[in-house]
């Protein structure tokens, strides 16, 4: 059913999904107690975004690759369009999520992004519904389900 490359590259995969979960979790703490502290949103969420942009660009020269821009209307607009909203504006109304409700109650909000995420797919991109969609849709619920009991 599956070769070995394959089986290699899930647990990668795997194993790149609970680092970043992991880093969520930390951030997402982080952010709770600079909230408490009284640190503005937007000062934070600026910091954020430096440091990340540090640290991707650092990772991009490490990993040998090129900053490539193409200087054409429509990617000078995706990239603002993905820049503020998505990024900035998302990161900002995450974080308010955070400071209003806890870092506990907005990782739940979290567990649905892959949801919508596809459902979006689906009818923007064509997407279609797979075995592994079906199983990480089954994982949410019962993270909900076990959750309720406990």
């Amino acid at each position: 059913m599956f070769n070995y490359q394959q089986i290699n590259s899930i647990w990668k995969g795997v194993l790149y999904t609970v680092i970043a979960t992991y880093l969520v979790s930390i951030g997402n703490i982080m952010s709770s107690h600079m909230s408490k502290q009284g640190i503005d949103v937007v000062s934070s969420t600026s910091w954020g975004l430096i440091y990340g942009g540090i640290i991707s660009a650092i990772m991009v020269l490490y990993c040998g690759y090129d900053f490539t821009v193409i200087l054409s209307v429509e990617y000078i607009l995706s990239l603002l369009y993905l820049s503020i909203f998505c990024t900035a504006v998302a990161f900002i109304l995450y974080l308010n999520l955070i400071k209003e409700s806890g870092a506990d109650k907005a990782a739940i909000a979290t567990s649905l992004f892959p949801i919508v995420a596809i459902m979006i797919s689906s009818v923007m991109q064509e997407y279609h519904f797979n075995l592994f969609s079906g199983i990480g849709i089954f994982l949410i619920f019962f993270r909900f389900l076990c959750q309720s009991f406990l």
